[in-house]
């Protein structure tokens, strides 16, 4: 396996014990999450989340309001939530299913990371192949299939969301 797509698939997420039980400010924030998410960022100028994106999920009250411009453990969490589900949902799509998760399930952030880790363990199972050795013919069409992949569970997930907001 290529080593920065083992890079890249061995890291661990951000299980919920090692995030801060304090609360933290913006600042703190930003450098936790810059520290942990910096993998996923393509450049190096990239950044995982800024100050002006969280103000604007609080402000869309995807994210509960700072108390007193601090944010505890759940806001955090769903700060992370939000970082890898942003790309996919729709932000009105991402403050329905908070909802549902407060609403029916008691943590949230645990059925997330359970899902994250199952998606990473099959991914490395995918790609035990040395990608190195692979001709340039297969990696493009791995690539392709990683995209029309993607593509797809997306509007399968967003048919899901539908149905499922339909159903409540």
């Amino acid at each position: 396996m290529n080593s920065k797509i083992e890079s890249f698939l061995k890291t661990p997420g951000i299980p919920s014990e090692t995030i801060p039980e304090i609360e933290l400010y913006m600042d703190q924030i930003l450098g936790f999450l810059e520290e942990r998410l910096g993998v996923f960022e393509r450049g190096k100028g990239d950044k995982a989340m800024t100050k002006t994106m969280i103000n604007n999920y609080v402000k869309a009250r995807v994210i509960k309001r700072p108390h007193k411009k601090k944010y505890g453990k759940e806001r955090i969490e769903r700060i992370i939530m939000l970082y890898h589900l942003k790309n996919v949902l729709s932000l009105k799509d991402i403050e329905k299913l908070f909802g549902m998760l407060e609403g029916s399930i008691e943590d949230g952030y645990e059925l997330f990371r359970a899902s994250e880790e199952k998606t990473i363990e099959r991914l490395l199972k995918r790609y035990e192949k040395a990608w190195d050795e692979m001709p340039e013919g297969e990696k493009i069409a791995e690539i392709i299939e990683l995209a029309i992949e993607a593509d797809l569970k997306k509007r399968l997930a967003e048919k899901l969301m539908d149905d499922l907001t339909v159903e409540k």
